[in-house]
């Protein structure tokens, strides 16, 4: 049966994070409707190793970016599952040190279904087996610029040092879990700016810049 959701990795130089975390957590999946699509950047192949070196329960497809940048990567990742994929109806995107709970892919599916949204953001919980630093120069920007709030499902995964209640008002989508109808990329041919990349590649803010460009774009 073809995938209806490409899980869309772009990772650099994270190998442990990424097996760890991204694929270990799709491989406890209740939901198989999916395909993996790792977009590495690394600079030596121990990403591809662990990838690829290893039987995974679900479709897992690698590639050595042509580009350096997380919204470059991202944007070439899209094209891919475009011309590769026609059975996808969406598109999510996550961290490689993301954890997607059992539910996550079947709460995004069903999101979709029962609403006439272009974006789904997953919320965020803290992990449950790490201590992680709240505060810092990001969490206290998201403050400021009022981007504390994400806009939710009823499904959550594990990431970050936020708790966000179930069915939260919507503001401003993360990178770290959004997934987007395809047809906003095949038919309007939107995609993330990739004039935010700075700092090597990273893109600071491209997430929300993304979401709030559909907000106003397109209601």
């Amino acid at each position: 049966m073809p995938a209806r959701i490409a899980v869309v990795i772009a990772t650099k130089n994270r190998s442990q994070e990424i097996e760890r975390y991204a694929l270990a957590s799709l491989e406890r999946s209740e939901c198989q409707d999916f395909v993996c699509v790792v977009w590495d950047a690394s600079g030596d192949g121990e990403t591809q190793r662990r990838t690829e070196g290893r039987t995974w329960g679900f479709p897992i497809a690698y590639f050595r970016a042509p580009r350096t940048g997380s919204s470059s990567q991202r944007n070439d990742a899209v094209e891919h599952v475009l011309e590769h994929y026609p059975a996808v109806s969406c598109i999510l995107f996550i961290d490689d040190d993301c954890e997607l709970s059992l539910d996550a892919l079947e709460g995004v599916l069903a999101t979709f279904q029962i609403t006439d949204a272009s974006l789904v953001n997953l919320p965020m919980r803290p992990c449950p087996d790490e201590k992680i630093r709240r505060g810092g120069i990001a969490a206290w920007l998201k403050r400021s610029l009022g981007w504390e709030r994400h806009g939710t499902t009823g499904f959550l995964y594990n990431y970050g040092s936020f708790d966000e209640e179930r069915g939260a008002e919507m503001e401003w989508a993360s990178g770290g879990g959004m997934a987007v109808d395809v047809d906003i990329f095949r038919k309007d041919r939107r995609f993330f700016p990739e004039a935010f990349q700075r700092f090597g590649g990273y893109a600071l803010g491209e997430d929300f810049a993304f979401s709030y460009y559909l907000h106003k774009k397109l209601g």
